[in-house]
């Protein structure tokens, strides 16, 4: 003989199979929690025999059981709580064996149904957990404030000190920019004054057919450049040719031009368009009357 044991086992085994809590079979089936757990408990007395029979085959039905089998297993483990067709008496607590009325079933199965819109919210240990209290939310809220201003310091710690990096940057480089400016006026007002002597003075010719003297043309081509021209370790010019624009500088012997952007920079040696000889920054261009060299290497000899 089957025991109402034996047949929860058939429909906890099903349930499980499908890998299925009971809350996810709530959910499903639309059987209160707790009549589940009673049909696969083998507990019949709660709510009553006749009353979970119906359960039961709704039950096997969603489970996809062989509901005319379970049923006929139910009813043989249902026998000892079934006495001339009506459930077995249930014993309340602390009210003796009173036995409860078909109504009185009937009411308790309709409250335990109402229950189950609670229960379908429940997890699987059948409790939903506790909702934050306002206290818990206010200290939340206030530890989001206080990590919102922390980020916010932060930030702009970076954003100051980035500006004072850029402002610092700024400064130095135009005050490069000035001592350059400044130095490039001083040696050119000491050549201007030099050529200006030199033209008053007698032996002009003989300096400007001088042995290795030339003239250099430097020409901004494609955008603008930033030339330092060096004679004999003094700097003769310094400064930003635009696009377009040309400088000549007279030379005894030879020149050490640095640049900034090479391949905007054209040279001309006496008349002679050599073009451009470097790409980036250079600062070992020398140019003498026979052309122009890169370190120790021709780039453009003139015959």
């Amino acid at each position: 003989m089957i025991t109402p044991v034996e047949v929860g086992k058939l429909f906890k085994d099903a349930r499980e199979l499908k890998d299925m809590s009971i809350y996810d079979a709530n959910l499903k089936s639309k059987i209160n929690s707790s009549v589940i757990r009673d049909i696969e408990a083998g507990n019949y007395k709660r709510i009553g025999v006749i009353y979970i029979k119906s359960f039961v085959k709704k039950y096997s039905d969603f489970l996809g059981l062989d509901t005319k089998d379970i049923l006929q297993k139910f009813e043989e483990a249902a026998k000892p709580f079934v006495e001339d067709g009506t459930p077995a008496p249930v014993h309340v607590p602390g009210a003796g064996a009173e036995i409860k009325s078909k109504g009185a079933r009937f009411d308790e199965v309709k409250n335990d149904l109402k229950s189950q819109k609670t229960d379908q919210s429940k997890q699987f240990s059948g409790e939903r957990p506790a909702l934050l209290g306002s206290s818990a939310l206010n200290s939340i809220a206030i530890l989001l404030g206080v990590v919102t201003l922390v980020i916010l310091f932060i930030a702009g710690i970076k954003i100051t000190f980035g500006n004072i990096s850029k402002t610092r940057q700024a400064m130095y480089v135009k005050t490069v920019e000035a001592e350059s400016t400044s130095a490039a006026t001083q040696e050119n007002s000491k050549l201007s004054k030099i050529l200006s002597k030199r033209k008053n003075s007698k032996p002009v010719a003989e300096t400007s057919s001088a042995p290795g003297s030339f003239t250099l043309g430097l020409r901004a081509k494609g955008g603008n450049v930033w030339v330092q021209v060096i004679e004999n370790g003094k700097t003769v010019f310094v400064g930003i040719l635009d696009n377009g624009e040309e400088k000549s500088i007279n030379a005894a012997k030879s020149l050490t031009i640095w640049t900034g952007k090479g391949e905007n920079l054209d040279f001309i040696v006496d008349g002679n368009n050599i073009g451009k000889v470097v790409n980036g920054v250079a600062k070992n261009i020398t140019a003498t009357k026979e052309g122009i060299k890169l370190g120790s290497k021709w780039i453009k000899r003139i015959e």
